[in-house]
């Protein structure tokens, strides 16, 4: 074997061990994915959202939020089976955390409102 021969053989096998120790890491990494429960992925989900709501605090972001959301989640489910198979429980849950957090700003709202508002009021 020739020393270019034999310097192209190196590169293709280290190119091809770099190669194989990616795909093993993306087969661990499904692999995990496949053997959590779907509560726990369901709790990594929830926790997800979570973060996402307790930044909102303007009750007119709704539907920019619930889009952000739905978008992460369909994107998350198209990774792997585990995750498409609990997507539906997925926005169920964003719903009920949705539903939670517009019960708190509404009643913030009538708690707290702006001064601003307050001080264009004709009756002041």
């Amino acid at each position: 074997m020739s020393m270019e021969n034999s310097d192209q053989y190196s590169k293709y096998n280290q190119d091809s061990t770099e190669n194989n120790k990616d795909n093993r890491d993306n087969q661990d990494s499904a692999n995990i994915v496949n053997v959590l429960p779907p509560e726990m992925l369901l709790a990594v989900i929830e926790q997800c959202i979570i973060s996402y709501i307790d930044n909102w605090d303007d009750i007119f972001e709704l539907d920019n939020i619930r889009r952000s959301i739905i978008e992460n989640i369909l994107n998350l489910a198209s990774t792997c089976r585990a995750f498409n198979d609990i997507k539906i429980d997925a926005f169920r849950m964003m719903n009920n955390l949705i539903c939670k957090k517009l019960e708190v700003l509404k009643v913030k709202t009538r708690l707290e409102p702006d001064p601003e508002y307050i001080s264009f009021m004709p009756f002041e």
